[in-house]
């Protein structure tokens, strides 16, 4: 019996589970549904616009221009959100207080009256729009004198009169014949330009509603005092006016009482003097050496040009010993060289050219600095003296057919291969094993039996030439020094007057002042309305 009952439980507990779990399973999906039903109602209040508050306004009923009538003809009602209202937009229970006013500006069909666009004074014509104690009066003005028309009403100026020139009562002076400028007024309203005028008036609305609107105008209408506009008619009836634009915030007045002719030549001067000075800055007659050791300017640029030292006198060089200055040449702002026009310098393709002048690679000719340059970085002086770029004279040399300098026996030198001790000893220095140029440290002498000395005279054991001319060691490694050998018969006296020269501190000849264009002003006369302009150089010489 009881086995019997074990085995009914057994098969009874299978279908009690089933019946569980579609019970949950059913509890659950109305639980969402219930959870999805209350969902959907919050985000429904959420989402539904709450009713905004409005606001009786007043609107233009259709699209109106600057002097139109604000009165029940030309405005509606119309509720907007209140938010939207501003503080200066006309409502309707204050349209009395602005019916009759006159538009200053356009408003668009639905647009708010607002206090922006309304004026309830307008002036009938243009003579209530000039204040109480001042003066409206009109000058004839030109393109040039209208800052190209561009010139508003709202404006301030200042004004010149440019007359003949005529005694000063002040100075008790004169030139008869010139023309001077003189200060009229100062921060001067403009009040119209043309027809166009600062302030509104209804004479100016019913005129561009009959009229196309113009933007050209050759009349400008100041307001001014009743002196002042005294004063301004004697300047026009004398000269003529000139008129200058000033910026709204700007209180300066004119620095200055009259100008004459002579002011205008001294100034002149001062731009050639301030055109003379910045070349100067920049020129390579000024170059120095910085606390760095770079090569600079007067005014502090720094050259790039790798192939440019400076030899001990001061001068600018090539590596291969031509010398730079006294040819008009300049640095950029990019510590590029350029000579006299402009025209970058490839200075380490620079050849001698005619009449002492250099030409580069790319065809650009340096002028020449009233010396002959030659093959080999000489130099050659008028009286047919050869010199080296650190200002020796060579005694013992001539200058060849070929452009080459030679020793009496017909050895070709370069500058840079020379040495030169203070006693005036020429010495020839055969570059070290890396081709550069060999400090007074690196150099060795060989004498006629071979022996290789220091520069102090000291012997270097084992040190002798090879069979190419190379200073090896007794294993037979060349070592890294340079040959110096005493050129026989041949001298140096040294020669400042080319340093001085060179260097802008002695004097040029009137060659080289030509030569030595430091500045060019272009002037360019007429255009516009004086027919065809015509452009004029003028280059500027030390």
């Amino acid at each position: 019996m009881g086995e019997q009952t074990r085995e009914q439980e057994r098969r009874i507990r299978p279908w009690g589970l089933f019946v569980v779990a579609a019970l949950f399973a059913v509890l659950a999906g109305v639980g969402t549904l219930l959870f999805l039903h209350v969902e959907e109602k919050r985000l429904r209040r959420e989402l539904t616009p709450k009713p905004k508050e409005m606001t009786e306004v007043v609107v233009a009923n259709q699209d109106l221009e600057p002097g139109a009538k604000v009165d029940n003809d030309t405005m509606a009602v119309r509720s907007v959100p209140s938010e939207y209202v501003g503080d200066d937009v006309v409502l309707p229970t204050t349209f009395s207080a602005v019916a009759g006013a006159v538009l200053t500006k356009k408003l668009a069909k639905g647009k708010m009256l607002t206090e922006e666009v309304i004026d309830l004074k307008i002036p009938r014509d243009f003579a209530g729009t000039v204040r109480e104690g001042f003066r409206a009066i009109t000058i004839q003005v030109d393109e040039i004198n209208s800052m190209a028309e561009l010139i508003r009403p709202g404006n301030r100026i200042d004004l010149y009169s440019r007359l003949p020139e005529a005694i000063d009562p002040a100075t008790a002076s004169s030139g008869p014949g010139g023309l001077m400028v003189i200060p009229v007024l100062e921060d001067v309203l403009v009040l119209a330009t043309g027809k166009t005028g600062l302030r509104p008036n209804e004479d100016e609305f019913r005129r561009l509603a009959t009229e196309a609107p113009r933007y050209t105008y050759t009349t400008l209408t100041l307001e001014v005092s009743p002196k002042d506009a005294a004063i301004l008619s004697l300047a026009e009836a004398r000269g003529t006016i000139i008129a200058t634009l000033k910026n709204s915030e700007d209180n300066s007045a004119p620095d200055f009482s009259r100008l004459a002719m002579t002011d205008l030549f001294a100034h002149a001067s001062k731009l050639r003097q301030d055109a003379e000075n910045k070349v100067h800055n920049r020129a390579v007659d000024g170059v120095h050496r910085d606390a760095s050791g770079r090569l600079v300017t007067r005014d502090g640029v720094v050259i790039t040009d790798p192939n440019v030292t400076l030899t001990d006198d001061g001068l600018l060089v090539t590596k291969n010993g031509t010398v730079l200055n006294g040819r008009g040449l300049t640095v950029d702002s990019a510590g590029h060289i350029r000579d006299a026009k402009g025209n970058p310098i490839d200075t380490a393709s620079l050849v001698a050219g005619k009449d002492g002048s250099l030409v580069d690679a790319h065809g650009t000719v340096v002028a020449g600095n009233g010396y002959q340059t030659t093959k080999g970085g000489f130099l050659v002086d008028r009286d047919g003296r050869v010199l080296t770029p650190d200002g020796h004279v060579l005694n013992g040399v001539h200058l060849a057919s070929d452009g080459t300098v030679q020793t009496d026996d017909g050895q070709v030198l370069a500058a840079s291969d020379l040495s030169i001790d203070p006693d005036g000893t020429v010495h020839l220095v055969t570059p070290g094993p890396d081709g550069s140029a060999a400090s007074a440290g690196e150099r060795v002498t060989v004498d006629q039996d071979g022996t290789v000395r220091r520069p102090d005279g000291t012997i270097i054991a084992g040190a002798h030439l090879d069979a190419d001319g190379n200073v090896v060691d007794a294993d037979g490694k060349r070592l890294p020094v340079a040959i110096s050998r005493t050129l026989s018969g041949v001298t140096a006296t040294k020669a400042p007057e080319l340093i001085a020269a060179l260097t802008g501190t002695g004097t040029r000849t009137p060659g080289q002042m030509a030569d030595s264009v430091l500045y060019q002003v272009e002037y360019i006369v007429g255009g516009a309305g004086d027919g065809a302009a015509r452009t004029f150089m003028v280059k500027i010489s030390d």
